[in-house]
This record gives structure tokens, sequence and C-alpha cells, in this order.
């Protein structure tokens, strides 16, 4: 009997609205774009990809992160989610382990010079009871497990994903080049 309560309390903690959902489904770098913009994240400035920061970059000789040129939602140029964490579920982390929003890499075509380590992530956290395990843009490849944000309670919260694709002026390309990857946001 007891044992059936707890497989029962677990299903219905599974089934009781944990939840992420994010506000953008396209991020693109368009580095032939007539943009000439700079945003503000994390207290660092950053170029939104286009083409006159990418022609100041090849003047350069250090390597520059960029913001998408746009993204499909209303964040222009990060992606905004909304999670939910249920207190019944949030207890069951606290017992078996913490719980974490992660973020995997799937569908990659990143032809060189470019790669999934030059793809860069940050978290912010807007609300809710959150902490970003990337406050700083670090390569999408070196989250451990993926884990980007952990939970420090229930409840409801608001998270930035902030994207930069890292461009070097000594990158040889070679005619158009086109690059895709998709990314899935999950909860444990």
């Amino acid at each position: 009997m007891v044992r059936w309560l707890v497989l029962w309390g677990i299903g219905l903690a599974l089934a009781l609205g944990q939840s992420i959902n994010c506000d953008a489904s396209v991020v693109n770098f368009d580095f032939s774009s007539p943009l000439n913009q700079s945003r503000v994240v994390g207290g660092q400035s950053y170029f939104q990809a286009g083409l006159p920061p990418y022609l100041a970059l090849l003047e350069g000789s250090a390597a520059q992160l960029f913001l998408p040129t746009f993204t499909s939602g209303p964040g222009e140029h990060r992606v905004q989610c909304q999670t939910n964490m249920p207190i019944f579920y949030y207890f069951l982390c606290v017992f078996f382990g913490p719980c974490y929003i992660k973020i995997a890499a799937s569908a990659v075509n990143l032809p060189s010079p470019l790669g999934l380590n030059r793809v860069y992530i940050q978290g912010e956290v807007l609300s809710g009871n959150l902490v970003s395990l990337a406050p700083q843009p670090v390569p999408l490849t070196s989250l451990s497990g993926g884990r980007l944000f952990r939970f420090t309670g229930p409840g409801t919260g608001r998270v930035a994903v902030h994207l930069f694709v890292q461009m070097d002026p000594n990158d040889a390309y070679t005619g158009p080049y086109l690059a895709s990857f998709q990314l899935t946001y999950s909860l444990p």
C-alpha cells in the first residue's frame, strides 16, 4: 500500500505541470545584414551579428563574440523562457538530487571553421527560484551535463538564454556559408 502511494505521488508530480516554455524557435546570426548595433549582456557590450561589425573584426587580431542578428521571439537578441516547478516535484528534487534546466544541441551542421565549441551560451535569471550555472558566456560544449540553470525552490520563473557565436579574424571562409543546429531544453 505504501509503495503504491509513493509511486502514485511520483506519477502525480510528473503530471502536475513541470514545464519550460521558450518564446523563440529561430535564432539567426546573419553576417550579411546591415545591422550595426551592440547590446549589453551581463554588464558587457557585444555586437549583434552584421556586416559592419564583422568587417571591423577582420581589421583586428582577436576573436570576438557576437549576439544573434534576431530571434523569432520578442526578446530581440535572446530567448526567454517561462518555467514552472510544482512544490511536490521540487521536494522530490530535494530528496533525489537537484533539478536543472538542461540544454543539448542536435542536428548539428557547423562546417569548418565553426563548431559547437564556437557557440557560447549565457543564462540569466529574470525572476523565480533559479540560479544560472553560466552567468558569463561559456562554450556550449563546456556545460557539465548540459546544465544551464538549477532550481533553488518551487514556483514559476523566467530566464533568458543568450547565444553567441565566436568569430575569429583568421578564419577562412570560401563562398557562402550556411550553418545550423538545434537546441533542446529539458527538465529532469
